[in-house]
């Protein structure tokens, strides 16, 4: 985290012009009421980028998640990329952050915030399952192409600022079938503490086992239930399957047009005349579609939901939430 720094950190009495400051010579806060750093100082700056050095080189570290990347100069970013490859080349900077030139200049990868909030309100059915394909044409056409995101649902911030869980929301079947497609879909899926056990709690980054105030914390009692086990083998197949496949890492992502796009998402991975296709429910009532161009009869299925989807003719008939993952 270096925008900012907390207001009792000792750096700030050895170095006060680390700090930003107003006209009146007061420490200059951020949004989040956390004294800002100051970037036009050089001593800072390369405070800084030994402090990157040293993760990296001493300590060993892949690499860093740049919390609210975009709100830090981007030539700052730039310089600590190269100090950093230059120990190791496969290190790794993940900006929590939108802006295309970060990602173009200094970073790996990014978050994709509007994808975030607008699978939230299709699980919580306050958008259409067609504004995921809307909202994924839309950032494709801001960011670089073959630009690698972030695919999540929930978040340390989310989980205390947004209600409900999506355990609860749209019920563990939901939450499985929003899962795999976060894996399906091109980028990198993310997953939140305790999603991979299917927990509910309501989480705090601000409370812990010893103090919880009104929040909880993951609650692995569960782990031992039938859901939770379930949950914990489609992670386990879901992340084999991401690892092995090149088609989810590197293939091309092509919609596939179906009969109730307010319902229904579906789309094919390629790559080297190789697919996988997916097609999935994402709403709480059933629904009943015709897919173009998709067999879903034919192929290796990699994946299903519990409840599975039927094929009568030429139509297919979703149970909700239901989802199947398909290669041909």
């Amino acid at each position: 985290v270096y925008l900012h720094i907390g207001p009792n950190a000792p750096i700030l009495s050895s170095f006060p012009n680390f700090a930003a400051h107003t006209e009146d010579g007061r420490v200059e806060l951020t949004g989040w009421n956390f004294p800002k750093l100051n970037f036009e100082d050089e001593g800072l700056c390369e405070y800084l980028w030994c402090n990157m050095t040293y993760y990296i080189g001493e300590i060993g570290v892949d690499g860093f998640r740049c919390d609210t990347g975009d709100h830090v100069p981007l030539d700052f970013w730039v310089e600590g990329r190269r100090r950093m490859k230059a120990i190791n080349p496969n290190s790794v900077l993940l900006n929590e952050g939108r802006k295309a030139e970060y990602l173009e200049k200094a970073f790996d990868a990014s978050y994709d915030f509007d994808w975030h909030k607008d699978l939230f309100e299709v699980a919580c059915g306050q958008l259409p399952v067609s504004a995921l394909r809307e909202c994924y044409d839309k950032t494709a056409a801001h960011f670089p192409k073959n630009a690698v995101l972030v695919r999540d649902i929930e978040n340390h911030d989310i989980v205390t600022d947004w209600s409900p869980r999506i355990e609860i929301a749209a019920g563990h079947e939901g939450m499985e079938a929003i899962i795999a497609l976060n894996y399906t879909v091109c980028g990198i899926p993310m997953t939140f503490c305790g999603n991979e056990i299917a927990d509910s709690a309501t989480l705090s980054m601000f409370a812990n086992r010893f103090y919880m105030g009104k929040f909880e914390v993951t609650d692995r009692s569960i782990k031992d239930r039938d859901y939770s086990l379930r949950r914990q083998n489609i992670m386990r197949r879901l992340n084999e399957l991401k690892k092995q496949s090149k088609i989810l890492c590197s293939g091309e992502l092509i919609w596939l047009e179906n009969s109730c796009p307010d319902s229904i998402i579906s789309f094919v991975r390629e790559l080297d005349g190789k697919k996988i296709k997916f097609a999935a429910n994402l709403t709480s009532a059933p629904a009943v579609a015709k897919i173009d161009g998709a067999n879903l009869s034919v192929g290796n299925r990699l994946l299903e939901s519990i409840e599975q989807i039927k094929i009568e003719g030429e139509s297919i008939n979703f149970p909700p939430y239901s989802y199947v993952l398909l290669e041909i």
